[in-house]
């Protein structure tokens, strides 16, 4: 048993047997494009799509679903939340569409987790999805359909307010808008990264965006083992049962990026969570 990116397997057990073109289809899978792959259906082969139930006459974006569905239920036979970010990057599902994440390369750099640990567990997830072909697998249900179409819905925009709100209503533009922001959140192994700042008390850090989480990796040097993608409200709570407080796009340089920073205190943690204290 070695543990590969987290999760323990058995490397010496043989892969199930199947046919060439089989395992090629699920050896590629990930390349490229990913399931946004310009033809995904070809890319699968007959025997992948027989295996999923993809109906001979389903468009490009219902061959999309059906696989992604068959991921999903991959990932869930992990029951580790924390492979999520990496799984999904492998696969490029629910990411932004734009260049860098038309690359396999690119996806996995925005994780802010080590090359080498991504494609381990890269090399896990395709393992994984080989030994779930090994026996029959029955239709997808119209309930595992739908949760495929929520994961492929793009990102939503973030709304775009004028700098004066925020001045004029601080705290109520970061209660209104905080909670629902996607932010990443750095792990070291199974546990949130703390900062314990004496008697200024415990924090953690959260980021924005990639650009913000990269600068400070840069900086300080990357401290944490992985990145979980969540919105500020699952932070918040993440914050709380650590009674630590939140620092959002904290910048390493001394007077640099202040603009971007902003500090949310133990009090305001718990409201944006929802536990605040009577």
């Amino acid at each position: 048993m070695i543990d590969k990116g987290g999760v323990r397997v058995d490397w010496s057990r043989p892969e199930p047997p199947m046919s060439v073109a089989l395992r090629k289809a699920v050896d590629g899978l990930h390349k490229g494009s990913g399931v946004w792959h310009e033809d995904l259906r070809r890319r699968l082969g007959q025997e992948l799509r027989a295996r999923w139930h993809v109906p001979d006459t389903a468009a490009a974006a219902e061959v999309r679903v059906v696989v992604v569905a068959r991921l999903a239920a991959v990932l869930e036979s992990f029951g580790d939340d924390r492979l999520a970010g990496v799984f999904w990057a492998a696969f490029n599902v629910g990411l932004p569409r734009d260049e860098e994440n038309a690359k396999l390369a690119g996806r996995f750099a925005r994780l802010g987790i080590s090359r080498t640990k991504c494609d381990e567990q890269r090399e896990l997830f395709t393992r994984r999805i080989k030994e779930s072909l090994s026996r029959p697998l029955p239709p997808l249900s119209p309930a595992e359909l739908a949760a495929a179409r929520a994961l492929l819905e793009p990102p939503p925009a973030r709304p775009v307010s004028h700098v004066v709100e925020a001045f004029a209503d601080l705290p109520g533009y970061v209660l209104a808008r905080f909670p629902e922001e996607r932010v990443r959140m750095p792990f070291a192994g199974k546990e949130l990264l703390i900062a314990a700042l004496g008697e200024c008390g415990n924090w953690c850090c959260v980021f924005t965006d990639d650009e913000a989480l990269s600068e400070y990796a840069k900086a300080l040097g990357q401290q944490w083992s992985s990145v979980r993608s969540c919105s500020g409200r699952e932070a918040a709570q993440a914050a709380v049962r650590h009674s630590a407080g939140l620092l959002v796009n904290p910048n390493a340089a001394f007077g640099g990026g202040t603009e971007r920073m902003l500090s949310l205190p133990l009090d305001t943690v718990r409201e944006i969570a929802g536990t605040r204290e009577a």
